[in-house]
C-alpha cells in the first residue's frame, strides 16, 4: 500500500499540470471545477499562495461539520497563462454569502451568474488583483465592505435593480475612475466611496434624498458631482478632501449640509447655497481656498464656528438680513476679503469671527448686537471695528 506522503505527491504532480482541481462531498478530486464550502473557509482555498494540496485535505476534512450550516456549490477556478485566478460561480447561486472571498488577493477575474441577488458583505474585501467584475442585473443590495481594498478595480458594472450600495461598500478602490448608478438606486450608506482617489465624475440617481457621512470623502480627482433634485441633506464629510471639485449646483430642497461636507475642497471656485438652508455648520467650507465667491441664501439664521475658515481667495463676503449669529473663528484667515457689511439684525458674534482678514480695513458692528466678544479680530490683523450697544 503506497505511504500517505506518496499518494500527497501524486495528487499534487496531477493538480500542477491542471492547474485546477475539484472536491466533491464524498472526497473525489477530478475535474476543471471546485466543489467548496462557499463561506469564510473558501478563502483559504482560493489564495493561491498556499500551499493547494493542504488546503484540498483541509476541505476533506472539515467539509463534513460545516456543510449543514452554508451553502455548497460547484466553483469553477482555474489559472489564466499568467498565473492568475480565474473563478465562475455557478448558475444556481443567488447569494455571494459574507466573507466569500475575503482576502483572495489572487483573485483577477470572477464570473458572476445571472440569478445573483444579493453580494454579501465583506464579499470581495483585499481582493487587491481584482481588475473589473460586472454585476447580473438581478443583484438588488452589495452588502457592506463588499468591495473594500480593491485597490486594482478599475471597472465595475452595476446591475440596473441595484436598490442599495452598503457602508463602505467601494472605499478604497483607489484605481475606479468611473462608476455609473442605476436610475433605480435608493440608498448610498456612509464611506461608500471614501477614498476613491480617481473618481472623476459621479451622477447621482433621483431617488438618493440623503448622502451620508464620508460618502466621497477623499475622492481626490473627482470634478464633477451632478445632485439629485429631491436632495435634502448632505451629512457630515461627505465630500471633504475632493481636491479637484471645481463647482457644486445645490438642488432647491436642500435643506442641511453638515460639518466638514466640503472641508479641504481646494479647487472649489463659486458656491450657490439653496434658499432652504438655514445654517452653516461648523468648517462645511474649511480651507476651501480657491472659493472667490459664496451667495448665502436670504433665510439663514445661523453660521457656525470656523465655517470659512482659511478660505484665502474669498473676496466678498455678503450676509443675508436675518442672519442673527456668527460663530467663532467662522471668517478666520480669509485674508482677501475686502468688505464685510453686517446685517442690522445680527445679535452674537463669536471670539475670532474675522481675526487674520489682512485685506479687510474695517468692520461695523450694529447695535443690535448684545453679545460681543472683544477680540472678534485679533493681532496681527489691522483693522478698525466700531459698535455701540444698544441701550
Amino acid at each position: 500500500m503506497p505511504s500517505k506522503n506518496k499518494t500527497n505527491r501524486k495528487k499534487k504532480n496531477a493538480i500542477n499540470r491542471r492547474k485546477c482541481a475539484t472536491i466533491r462531498k464524498n472526497g473525489v478530486i477530478e475535474g476543471k471545477k471546485t466543489t467548496v464550502v462557499l463561506g469564510a473557509f473558501i478563502r483559504f482555498l482560493v489564495n493561491f499562495e498556499q500551499d493547494i494540496v493542504d488546503l484540498i485535505i483541509f476541505f476533506l476534512q472539515t467539509v463534513h461539520r460545516i456543510s449543514k450550516y452554508s451553502k455548497v456549490m460547484d466553483l469553477s477556478l482555474s489559472l489564466d497563462p499568467f498565473d492568475n485566478l480565474v473563478v465562475c460561480v455557478p448558475r444556481e447561486i443567488t447569494d455571494i454569502v459574507i466573507n466569500a472571498f475575503y482576502g483572495c488577493t489572487s483573485l483577477n477575474k470572477i464570473t458572476l451568474p445571472p440569478n445573483l441577488v444579493v453580494i454579501g458583505s465583506y464579499a470581495f474585501l483585499g481582493c487587491t488583483f481584482l481588475t473589473k467584475i460586472a454585476l447580473p442585473p438581478n443583484v438588488v443590495v452589495i452588502g457592506s465592505y463588499a468591495f473594500d481594498a480593491c485597490s486594482s478595480l478599475t471597472k465595475i458594472t452595476l446591475s440596473s435593480g441595484l436598490g442599495a450600495i452598503g457602508r463602505y461598500a467601494f472605499r478604497g478602490c483607489a484605481s475606479l475612475t468611473k462608476i455609473t448608478l442605476p436610475s433605480g438606486l435608493q440608498s448610498i450608506e456612509s464611506y461608500a466611496f471614501d477614498a476613491c482617489s480617481s473618481l472623476t465624475k459621479i451622477i447621482l440617481p433621483p431617488g438618493i434624498i440623503i448622502i451620508r457621512e464620508f460618502t466621497f470623502s477623499g475622492c481626490s480627482s473627482l470634478t464633477k458631482i451632478t445632485l439629485p433634485l429631491n436632495l435634502v441633506a448632505i451629512g457630515a464629510f461627505a465630500f471633504s478632501g475632493c481636491s479637484s471639485l471645481t463647482t457644486v449646483v445645490f438642488p432647491p430642497a436642500l435643506a442641511e449640509i453638515g460639518p466638514y461636507a466640503f472641508c479641504g475642497c481646494t479647487s472649489l471656485i463659486s458656491v450657490k447655497l439653496p434658499s432652504s438652508l438655514t445654517k452653516i455648520r461648523t468648517r462645511t467650507f474649511c480651507g476651501c481656498t480657491s472659493l472667490t465667491e459664496i451667495t448665502m441664501p436670504p433665510g439663514l439664521v445661523d453660521i457656525k464656528k470656523c465655517a470659512f475658515f482659511k478660505c484665502t481667495s474669498l473676496t466678498t463676503v455678503s450676509l443675508p438680513s436675518g442672519l442673527v449669529e456668527i460663530g467663532a473663528y467662522a471668517f478666520y484667515s480669509c485674508s482677501a476679503v475686502l468688505n464685510v457689511v453686517l446685517p442690522p439684525g445680527i445679535v452674537e458674534i463669536g471670539e475670532g469671527a474675522f481675526s487674520r482678514c489682512k485685506s479687510l480695513p474695517e468692520i461695523t458692528v450694529p447695535p443690535s448686537v448684545t453679545h460681543l466678544v472683544r477680540n472678534i479680530v485679533t493681532r496681527p490683523t489691522v483693522m478698525k471695528w466700531k459698535w455701540k450697544k444698544k441701550k
